[in-house]
This record gives C-alpha cells, sequence and structure tokens, in this order.
C-alpha cells in the first residue's frame, strides 16, 4: 500500500505526472491536498492492521477486548471480511479495466515510458 500511497501524492499538490486529460480542470480544487492525504493516511493504518495476520496478537484476542479477550481467532473470522474487503476495493476503485474493454477512455500521456503496457496489434482485414 505504500507505494500507491506515495504515487498518489503528487496528484494532492497538482502534479500530473505526465497525464494529459483535456478535460481536466486547469487548478485543483483547494480540498484536494486534504482529501489525498485523509484518503491515504487510514489506508496505510489499515494495511498495518494486516500485521495482525502474521503476529501472535492475529492468533489470539488480545486480553483487553471485553468478551472475547484471550480467545483464540478463528481463520476464517480474518479470511471472509479480508475476501470481502478487497472485492469490495476492487469494484469501487479499479476503473482501469473497463478501460480496456473500451467502456471507459484511457487517460493519455505525454510520454509514451509512462503508459507501460503492451500495445494492441493492428487489425487485419
Amino acid at each position: 500500500m505504500l507505494p500507491h500511497c506515495l504515487w498518489r501524492l503528487p496528484f494532492a499538490v497538482d502534479f500530473p505526472m505526465g497525464t494529459i486529460d483535456p478535460a481536466a480542470p486547469a487548478s485543483a480544487p483547494w480540498w484536494v491536498p486534504f482529501y489525498v492525504v485523509g484518503l491515504s493516511v487510514p489506508t496505510e493504518a489499515l494495511a498495518l492492521l494486516t500485521t495482525g495476520l502474521v503476529s501472535g496478537w492475529g492468533e489470539v484476542v488480545p486480553r483487553w477486548v471485553p468478551l472475547i479477550g484471550g480467545r483464540r481467532v478463528a481463520p476464517l473470522a480474518a479470511v471472509i471480511p479480508a475476501v470481502l474487503g478487497g472485492l469490495a476495493l476492487v469494484a469501487m476503485f479499479d476503473l482501469y479495466p473497463l478501460a480496456w474493454v473500451g467502456l471507459l477512455p484511457e487517460v493519455g500521456y505525454s510520454n509514451g515510458w509512462w503508459m507501460a503496457r503492451r500495445r494492441r496489434p493492428a487489425s487485419q482485414g
């Protein structure tokens, strides 16, 4: 998650990183830096929670937790929310595959190196 959050931060200061979007406003609204940082900080905090999957407190509920403290964590109690959360994030935020199938337009780039993707073969006719 850290690389994704670091990639997102230049957009907070209105640095387009080579993208060309004719529909984009000349300047970002005043609230964009707060939004980007506000999105990045909770994302990193939640990513750090995954440490529990490989640490002791991910196997046994801490004793200070009311009612269930000291009990073993059932594997499905971690797996099911993780899978559902991952699928929800893909459904909400991963629109790029829709551009591949032509449902969304792709954003242009000022340099071919910014978009590392296999070129589509020319149609044969």
